[in-house]
């Protein structure tokens, strides 16, 4: 489109890992660890585009690095 304008483009990696064990015949547990942003980018994802002073500055960057432990029970 003409005029349009645009930023960098956003780098984001998220992992999971995933170990099941098996507790009896019928029973299995599954722990994950998951990690949110990776290298915990810190690229703008929305930009002020109204023109003023405040052009072109970012109102809201990506998320930091999370990490997030879960567990699921099969039965």
């Amino acid at each position: 489109m003409p005029g349009t304008m645009y930023d960098h483009r956003i780098r984001r990696l998220d992992l999971r890992v995933t170990k099941q064990v098996r507790l009896s015949p019928r029973l299995r547990m599954q722990g994950n660890l998951d990690v949110y942003n990776v290298f915990n980018g810190g690229s703008a994802v929305q930009i002020n585009n109204a023109f003023g002073p405040q052009w072109r500055q970012p109102t809201e960057v990506q998320d930091p690095r999370i990490f997030q432990f879960s567990a699921q029970l099969n039965f």
